[in-house]
């Protein structure tokens, strides 16, 4: 008897306990998105231009409109003043004639860049930004923090596995969580820009370590229909830590204080981890009979069930067999057969376009126009019904359209953004948001379906490569944002054509609801793109099929969505 037998037919799929235990692991979302999508508050560039001393300090009393208009260069193009050039004028020796000889348009005086800048103080005290002048030709410097983040999210998440699968699911997420603690306290006293970056790498390993071991766990310890409800429920407080981010930041504006509280809800779950127990799954996986039964016998407890011994001790034997029959492949495997190529591309891809225009749209909300507070509240907000529209998609209708739909359309979606005049802020707020909502949906999509995509042989190396791509997504992603200072166009044409283009790549993939799933290579060769009219549960087309175990089901989850 395999453990999910052993929970749907004698334990029961759900019950108090293993409620206790997936609301503990499920609210690692929350700092999870803290640590994640915070450096839009910590980084936030502020209104600025040229500061220039001797005005300033004049005995002239000269007003700060004046002040401007002497030394600052208007911007033609976007309004108001110029951020990183000043007029080429003599401000060492001023005097009242000489002040009001200057011409105020500038036309008869050359241009310098700034040497240092003046920032407006009304809606940050201070950013990281303002703290190291990250302006101008260091505003490169910013989108590099977040790649240099995103970067700690794959190395983190190429380990996890290992880490987890060797040493046990709860320490593994214990030790990340005290890691991501101290390396996110450190954080807050940054004493420059070059160790801020080292301790958002350090923060990112550790952080999606316990992220995704927690997300692992998650859908380890409930029964089979229960698994799309918990692997979700940690995107939805994922959703909830964005907005609640956003509250936090509306009162904190001092990009130190802020880092500093959103270490508490960290601490409160690095004490919290310690009331769970390990994963059953994993203690029977590794052997450890006495320790997983003691775990189960809790789970029925809970649940008021009773279990005979020598049913537990079937389970050491089932798992043990399931072991034996994995055989060796590498990364050479997921493009063997010319359906198996076609449909690791086309998944890959699908992976690489959400995170991609996710963090293109995340970061960028602040800058839409508007409240940036506001906004970023929509976009988390935004997330709770797209997963609620991938929950209703994948019991209704299927894997294959809904993300070609969402993918279609959002691409659509940023195409729109182009023809929005820019003082039309509520339109493109509205517009933005949608994209958002669709790319949001597509990515809760891509997790299971991933894991329905690829045979059992090869199911954990055909999701842990097309993540690795999700993540080479994100590291791109800062860098197209920040093509917004030079071209206000360019970023929602790249993110849109990326999405677009999706839409009709996803549809190389077959469609899996409610098929079994192909358990080797020969198998996934002969799955059919499309449900076969007469569908055996037993065999499609010649080919051997048994449902997904949940022990690979499980580990198929082996990263996380926001990375």
């Amino acid at each position: 008897m395999n453990f999910d037998q052993l929970l749907t037919e004698h334990i029961g799929e759900i019950g108090p306990y293993q409620i206790w235990i997936l609301i503990i692991l499920s609210s690692l979302g929350i700092s999870a998105a803290f640590s994640n999508v915070n450096i839009v508050f910590l980084a936030a560039v502020p209104e600025h231009h040229c500061d220039v001393p001797e005005l300033w300090n004049s005995t002239l009393n000269l007003t700060i409109d004046k002040i401007r208009s002497f030394s600052i260069p208007l911007d033609l193009e976007n309004g108001g003043y110029q951020k990183c050039h000043m007029y080429n004028r003599d401000y060492a020796n001023l005097s009242l004639s000489a002040v009001e000889a200057w011409d105020v348009n500038g036309s008869d005086v050359g241009l310098t860049p700034c040497k240092q800048w003046y920032y407006d103080k009304s809606r940050y005290s201070t950013t990281i930004v303002s703290q190291w002048d990250l302006v101008c030709d260091k505003q490169w410097m910013v989108a590099f923090v977040q790649s240099i983040f995103l970067a700690g999210f794959l190395a983190g998440a190429m380990l996890s596995g290992q880490i987890s699968d060797r040493f046990g699911r709860k320490y593994t997420m214990i030790a990340g969580m005290i890691l991501t603690l101290i390396s996110s306290i450190a954080l807050a006293f940054s004493p420059n820009f070059i160790v801020f970056t080292i301790l958002r790498f350090c923060v990112a390993i550790f952080s999606i370590t316990a992220y995704t071991v927690g997300f692992v766990f998650n859908m380890e310890v409930v029964g089979p229909s229960w698994r799309n409800t918990a692997g979700l429920s940690v995107q939805y407080t994922w959703a909830l830590g964005y907005m609640v981010l956003a509250a936090v930041a509306y009162f904190i504006r001092n990009w130190s204080t802020l880092q500093l509280v959103l270490c508490i809800p960290i601490a409160i779950q690095c004490i919290l981890v310690f009331f769970i127990p390990e994963s059953p799954r994993w203690l029977y996986a590794t052997h450890k009979s006495k320790s997983a039964q003691a775990v189960v016998k809790a789970f029925a407890k809970s649940n008021k069930r009773e279990l005979p011994e020598k049913l537990l001790d079937d389970i050491t034997i089932s798992e043990e067999k399931n072991e034996k029959r994995n055989g060796s492949s590498n990364i050479f495997s997921l493009f063997r057969g010319p359906r198996l190529r076609k449909r690791t591309l086309a998944m890959c891809y699908a992976w690489f376009v959400c995170s991609f225009v996710y963090y293109g749209l995340s970061l960028s909300s602040s800058s839409l126009g508007g409240d940036p507070f506001i906004n970023f509240l929509i976009s988390g907000g935004i997330e709770i019904p797209a997963y609620l529209f991938t929950h209703i998609c994948f019991w209704k209708v299927g894997r294959r359209y809904p993300l070609s739909f969402v993918f279609f359309f959002g691409g659509v979606a940023l195409f729109c953004l182009l023809a929005i005049p820019r003082h039309m802020t509520t339109v493109t707020i509205v517009v933005s948001m949608s994209a958002k909502f669709l790319i949001s949906a597509g990515f809760g999509m891509v997790y299971n379906y991933g894991a329905e995509v690829f045979p059992t042989q090869i199911r954990n190396l055909g999701v842990g490569t097309s993540s690795t791509c999700s993540r080479i997504g994100g590291i791109i992603a800062p860098y197209v944002s920040l093509l917004g200072t030079y071209s206000r166009f360019a970023p929602s044409i790249i993110f849109g054509l990326v999405s677009f283009l999706g839409g009709f790549i996803v549809l190389l993939l077959p469609e899996t609801r409610d098929r079994p799933l192909p358990e080797t290579l020969e198998d996934a060769e002969r799955f059919s793109k499309f449900k076969p009219k007469r569908n055996d549960l037993n065999e499609e087309n010649g080919v051997s099929m048994v449902p997904l175990r949940s022990s690979e089901y499980a580990s198929s989850y082996d990263d996380d969505k926001h990375v």
